[in-house]
């Protein structure tokens, strides 16, 4: 659960060197607002960079804050709220959300963000939930 948080804590203060030390080579990071336009998301080292670089572009500020971590052996769930404010039009952005971090071994391997925390819940017990990533 420790890994979750500290991979948590990188994503906020935008240190991409310590997430990707977080992180297998081959991770898939599929978050829940680009995979309801297009069911994808970012695979590896140079994906995750990628996603950082949409983000400053889209995001004035972006923050994930966990209300509560849940250790589901080989996964651990992380149930909180987003907060943000867009870039373009500076509208504010608060809602509850979800990510299912998976493991292999200390590593993540797979990190999926859900908009309705119940689905993440739901994935967490049942495995995932296919999805396509980007390179």
């Amino acid at each position: 659960m420790q890994s979750a948080e500290m991979a948590m804590e990188a994503f906020h203060a935008r240190d991409l060197g310590a997430i990707r030390r977080s992180m297998t080579s081959d991770m898939k990071w599929l978050p829940a607002l680009e995979r309801g336009f297009d069911g994808g998301g970012y695979v590896g080292h140079e994906g995750v960079a990628a996603y950082f670089a949409n983000l400053e572009a889209m995001w004035e500020e972006l923050r994930f804050s966990a209300g509560e971590y849940r250790d589901l052996g080989d996964q651990v769930l992380a149930l909180g709220r987003i907060e943000g404010r867009g870039n373009k039009a500076g509208v504010p952005v608060e809602a509850p959300m979800g990510i299912v971090f998976d493991f292999r071994g200390s590593e993540i391997s797979c990190a999926r963000s859900f908009s309705r925390p119940r689905r993440s819940a739901e994935s967490g017990r049942s495995g995932g939930v296919g999805a396509r990533a980007k390179r």
